[in-house]
């Protein structure tokens, strides 16, 4: 399975957010994307992005994408443009990408901040040592033990 740049799923979600109306805003889709991350680790244990997932103070995230869309206004409304951020997922990884979508964008930001922020998550290891990249490692672990 190929690994994407977070700027190209990050894109799908935008895309998703437009076509069902939902609104979205940065923290929300940046946890999508650690969710997706994490659950393709969990179920086919390879990575679905390149790029690390960061311990910040607010949570886990990817400074990749929090700089190509923090100028995209509170609510997104665009697409980064750019082949190198479109992606052809395999049915596999749709299911994982897309049920992260449809699972999560019910809850409200700061649930899935308390979802990122409970005790024993990756993130809650690595919160102290602020900036640091959160090993794939624990979260493919995390994520593995989980899955239904």
């Amino acid at each position: 399975m190929p690994d994407y740049k977070a700027i190209a799923i990050a894109n799908l979600y935008v895309q998703r957010a437009l076509d069902t109306g939902e609104p979205l805003t940065i923290m929300p889709l940046m946890k999508y994307i650690y969710f997706a991350h994490g659950w393709t680790l969990g179920y086919t244990g390879q990575p679905l992005i390149q790029e690390d997932i960061i311990a910040w103070r607010l949570g886990p995230a990817i400074p990749e994408v929090y700089d190509a869309f923090k100028e995209k206004g509170f609510i997104i409304g665009s697409k980064v443009e750019g082949e190198e951020y479109n992606c052809e997922l395999t049915d596999e990884e749709k299911k994982i990408v897309y049920g992260v979508f449809d699972d999560y964008s019910r809850f409200k930001p700061w649930t899935l901040s308390k979802i990122t922020h409970a005790r024993g998550t990756p993130w809650y290891k690595y919160r102290r040592k602020r900036g640091s990249v959160i090993p794939q490692e624990e979260i493919e672990k995390y994520y593995r033990e989980r899955k239904k």
